[in-house]
């Protein structure tokens, strides 16, 4: 991971604020198309990982964190919330609802620290991912987040249950399947009320995570934070687990404090 300097930063933050302003209109207007409203909020992303690198207050960063989880939950909206002003039905983009957008969502609601905002979104989560050819891996990680946040423990250790057994309990080589077991490992973790398990998962997930960070994120601020990372690190806090070490691509000062939640 290279180090990062100042004007490298501020770059990351004019060219989201840019991206932003572009779609911002259309957002306003309620005339956004989902992809619009997808890409809007991914840039959302981006502009609160760089302005944590940056050193803004949280109240920004989370702020920037919560609008993309909102915009998430409207895509979502646009394709199953037949109560919506914006619903589609059939004309709905089910290129937009896939399970990783499902993913980017729920993180950025937890990376907010906002567990209502993830619970809103999780109701628009389909039962079977938009895209039939989604892996097990993916599709049962995404229930399995899904239903915890949504207070459903035994339903979410189900979904965890099929890709931890699929492999054996043995973590695999092969890329997506690797990444979606060490989150699977550690949302189980959560789940279980294991922090052996959790922080295991999680370093897991930091260590399949470096080769992104070399390779695709480089020279963005995901090369610097891994949002999966920060939002099992909260979930996790939520529900009384600790983060026992430095983990890699996790920024402490991205977690919440360890006040656990009602389940």
């Amino acid at each position: 991971m290279s180090p990062v300097d100042s004007e490298t930063v501020q770059s990351w933050i004019e060219i989201a604020k840019e991206r932003i302003a572009l779609r911002q209109p259309l957002i306003d207007a309620g005339a956004a198309s989902q992809a619009t409203l997808e890409s809007w909020s991914e840039w959302k992303m981006a502009y609160g990982r760089a302005l944590f690198l940056k050193g803004e207050p949280l109240t920004q960063i989370r702020k920037a964190f919560r609008d993309a989880a909102g915009g998430f939950e409207r895509v979502f909206q646009m394709s199953y919330d037949t109560s919506a002003p914006q619903y589609l039905g059939s004309k709905a983009d089910p290129t937009t609802v896939t399970d990783v957008t499902a993913i980017e969502g729920l993180d950025s609601a937890l990376i907010a620290g906002d567990p209502g905002l993830a619970r809103r979104l999780a109701l628009w989560i389909p039962p079977e991912p938009s895209d039939p050819s989604t892996p097990l891996e993916l599709r049962c990680y995404t229930r399995g987040l899904q239903q915890f946040v949504l207070d459903e423990p035994g339903k979410a250790k189900g979904f965890l249950s099929q890709v931890l057994q699929k492999h054996n309990n043995t973590v695999p080589k092969r890329g997506y399947q690797r990444n979606y077991y060490t989150l699977a490992l550690a949302l189980s973790g959560i789940v279980d009320g294991s922090d052996a398990t959790f922080n295991e998962g999680l370093r897991q997930q930091a260590e399949f995570y470096r080769g992104a960070a070399r390779g695709e994120n480089s020279d963005t601020a995901e090369e610097h934070i891994c949002d999966h990372l920060v939002a099992l690190g909260n979930l996790g806090l939520g529900h009384g687990r600790e983060v026992a070490e430095k983990i890699p691509f996790l920024p402490a000062a991205l977690l919440l404090s360890a006040v656990p939640q009602p389940h």
